[in-house]
């Protein structure tokens, strides 16, 4: 379907929470400069291909959202 850029990574530590927040389980990570991070998902078919940004957020709140702590 889509080849994603070097940069992205597919998420695949996610809860029902955030599955239920975002309406999906593809969601993608793209880090940003200055630790911010952007989350997206991709739908369509091979004629059409859209891209959603859901949310981006900084470190802290992405940490927060996955459940992530410090070490």
């Amino acid at each position: 379907m889509l080849k994603h850029v070097a940069c992205t990574k597919a998420i695949s530590d996610m809860s029902k929470k955030i599955i239920d927040k975002y309406g999906t389980d593809k969601i993608f990570r793209i880090e940003l400069v200055g630790y911010w991070r952007l989350l997206y998902t991709v739908v369509g078919d091979e004629a059409h291909i859209i891209a959603f940004i859901l949310e981006y957020m900084d470190h802290p709140a992405y940490d927060k959202l996955f459940g992530y702590r410090k070490k």
